[in-house]
């Protein structure tokens, strides 16, 4: 569109990252080698304020876990797909200890969610 992208995002995602989230994590740390319970770090994609409640409500999670993805979305706004990068890079910038596992977690259109491990 002349003005740039236009997305229109339901208010039903948090209640589907509630239902999701669980076995996104674990299925994202299987198809990554990665046992679940070791996944110590989660970089997700800031879909909203609701999003993220969601994500730390279901997966009990303490807020700190998610601060990265916080202040991308405080300082940027959810720019869809890339707000994952953004929230990877200043992750990254904390430099993770070596041999520690982590998760990327992502939401896409038409609701798909995907994910991808990884450990330094």
């Amino acid at each position: 569109e002349p003005e740039g992208l236009r997305v229109r995002f339901a208010p039903t995602i948090p209640g589907i990252v509630t239902e999701v989230a669980r076995d996104m994590l674990e299925e994202a740390a299987v198809c990554s080698g990665l046992d679940p319970d070791e996944v110590r770090h989660l970089v997700v994609h800031p879909g909203g304020r609701k999003v993220l409640d969601a994500y730390e409500h279901t997966l009990g999670l303490e807020p700190e876990r998610l601060r990265h993805a916080r202040e991308v979305l405080r300082d940027h706004g959810n720019m869809s797909s890339p707000t994952a990068l953004f929230v990877l890079e200043r992750f990254l910038a904390d430099t993770p200890a070596s041999g520690e596992a982590g998760l990327l977690l992502a939401l896409g259109p038409g609701f798909c969610a995907e994910g991808v491990g990884f450990r330094w």
